[in-house]
C-alpha cells in the first residue's frame, strides 16, 4: 500500500473516514446552492471545476449530497444536461479539443484501441462458424478510429480476413459530422457500417435485445455519472454468447473534494479562490477518504500532471497573444465520472456482467487471449501504463 495516498498530492489534509461532516443534503435546492457556490470559485479561469453532478454517483457522499429515490430522476437529468452543454462549447470552440490532447492522452489513446482491436478480433474468431453476421456497437464512434481499428486487425490476420465481409459496424455518436468521418474512415474495409446519430441512452430504448454481438466504447464510460444504471440498459442489447470490450481513463480524482483541492493547488489557482473551495467543502475535505493502492495513487499522480501540462498549453497560447491567461481561451472543465479500475468492476458486476478470466476463456475457446494473463488477477483487465490504472481494457460477458 503506498503510504502517501493517505494524504494524496500533498494537501495538508488528514484521510481520516471520522470526520465531523453533516449528513448528505438530499435536497435539490440544497444540492443546487453547492454547486453554484463551487462553480464560482473558478469563475473566469479556464480550468473550471464544473459542475458537480457531472462526478460519480457513487461518490456524492464525499462531496456532501447523495442520490436518493426522491431526487435521483433530477439529478440524472441535471447531470445529463451539464453534459450536453459541456460537449456543445467544446464542438463550438476547436481548440478545447486540442488542449486536452496532452502526449499522454494520445499515446496511450491509440495503444487502447489496438488492444480492443486485436481483442475483438480474437473473439470474433472464436464465435465465426463460418457464415455468421457480426454486428459490432460502437459508442461513441466519434470519427471512426476505433472501428478502423479492428477492421483493419481483421484483415491484416488471414485467418479473419473473411469474417469482415460479415461484420457490420454500428456507429453511434450525437455528432452527424463525425459520423459522417466515421463512415468515410470505414469506406476502405470490405465490411459495411450503419450510422445512428443519437445519445446512446435513447438508443438502449430503442433496440431489441441481443441486437449486438460485441459492445466497444472507448474513454466514454467516465462521462457517465450513474454508471450502474447505464451498463444495465446496456446488457440485454448484448447476444447471449456476446462480449462488452471497453477501455477507460480511471482516476480518484474526482471522487474526493481533496484531490481536486490538489489538483487547484497544482495549476496555480489564487490562495483566495483556494480558500473558497476550503470554506465551500468545510469538513468533507477531511472525511470520507478511501486508502488508495499504489497504482491508483500513480493514476491520480497522471491525471493531476495531465491538467498542469493544460494549464501551460493555456499559458503559453495566452503569451503569445499578450493576454492574462486567466483571462481568455476555452473553459475546461475538471470534474467528470471518474472511478478507479477496481470500482469500475464492482460496477460492471452489479450490471451483470463477468469478467472472470475463466468464464471469458470458456466463452472464446478459441480465441488467442494470452494478453490478459499478465495483469496479476483472475480478471480480463490489462492495464497499460505500468504501476498506474490510468488506461486501463477491460471485457465482460453475461453472467450465466
Amino acid at each position: 500500500m503506498n503510504e502517501r495516498a493517505q494524504s494524496s498530492g500533498g494537501d495538508g489534509i488528514s484521510s481520516s473516514t471520522n470526520g465531523n461532516s453533516s449528513p448528505p443534503a438530499t435536497s435539490i435546492t440544497e444540492i443546487e446552492k453547492l454547486n453554484n457556490d463551487l462553480i464560482k470559485v473558478t469563475k473566469h479561469h479556464p480550468i473550471c471545476i464544473g459542475a458537480v453532478y457531472k462526478v460519480d454517483s457513487q461518490s456524492y457522499p464525499n462531496w456532501g449530497f447523495e442520490a436518493t429515490k426522491e431526487n435521483m430522476a433530477e439529478l440524472m437529468r441535471t447531470a445529463g444536461c451539464y453534459y450536453r452543454k459541456d460537449y456543445s462549447e467544446r464542438r463550438r470552440n476547436g481548440s478545447i479539443e486540442q488542449m486536452l490532447k496532452t502526449d499522454f492522452k494520445v499515446t496511450h489513446e491509440r495503444r487502447m484501441a489496438e488492444f480492443i482491436a486485436v481483442t475483438v478480433r480474437e473473439m470474433m474468431r472464436s464465435m465465426d462458424d463460418g457464415t455468421r453476421q457480426f454486428h459490432i456497437c460502437d459508442i461513441p464512434a466519434r470519427e471512426g478510429n476505433l472501428s478502423v481499428a479492428i477492421a483493419h486487425a481483421l484483415r491484416r490476420d488471414n485467418e479473419t480476413e473473411k469474417i469482415l465481409s460479415r461484420t457490420v459496424f454500428h456507429l453511434v455518436d450525437i455528432s452527424g459530422h463525425k459520423l459522417d468521418k466515421a463512415e468515410d474512415n470505414l469506406s476502405q474495409f470490405s465490411g459495411t457500417s450503419e450510422k445512428c446519430i443519437t445519445e446512446d441512452e435513447v438508443l438502449f430504448k430503442q433496440l431489441d435485445p441481443g441486437t449486438f454481438d460485441i459492445i466497444v466504447t472507448l474513454g466514454h464510460l467516465h462521462h457517465k455519472p450513474f454508471l450502474v444504471q447505464y451498463l444495465t440498459e446496456m446488457n440485454p442489447m448484448l447476444k447471449d454468447d456476446g462480449a462488452l470490450v471497453i477501455a477507460d481513463w480511471h482516476s480518484p480524482l474526482c471522487t474526493h473534494p481533496a484531490h481536486i483541492l490538489s489538483l487547484l493547488q497544482n495549476i496555480g489557482l489564487e490562495p483566495y479562490r483556494l480558500d473558497m473551495f476550503r470554506e465551500i467543502m468545510g469538513n468533507q475535505l477531511a472525511s470520507g477518504r478511501i486508502q488508495l493502492e499504489d497504482d491508483e495513487a500513480n493514476s491520480l499522480n497522471n491525471h493531476i500532471m495531465h491538467w498542469k501540462s493544460i494549464m501551460r498549453k493555456l499559458m503559453e497560447s495566452s503569451c503569445r497573444v499578450g493576454e492574462s491567461s486567466r483571462r481568455v481561451g476555452p473553459r475546461l472543465y475538471i470534474n467528470a465520472a471518474y472511478d478507479t479500475s477496481r470500482q469500475r468492476q464492482k460496477k460492471l458486476a452489479d450490471a451483470g456482467f463477468s469478467l472472470d478470466l475463466a468464464d471469458i476463456r470458456k466463452a472464446f475457446s478459441k480465441a488467442h487471449l494470452p494478453m490478459f494473463s499478465c495483469t496479476g488477477s483472475n480478471s480480463a483487465i490489462k492495464r497499460l501504463v505500468a504501476g498506474s490504472d490510468s488506461a486501463t481494457v477491460m471485457v465482460g460477458v453475461k453472467k450465466g
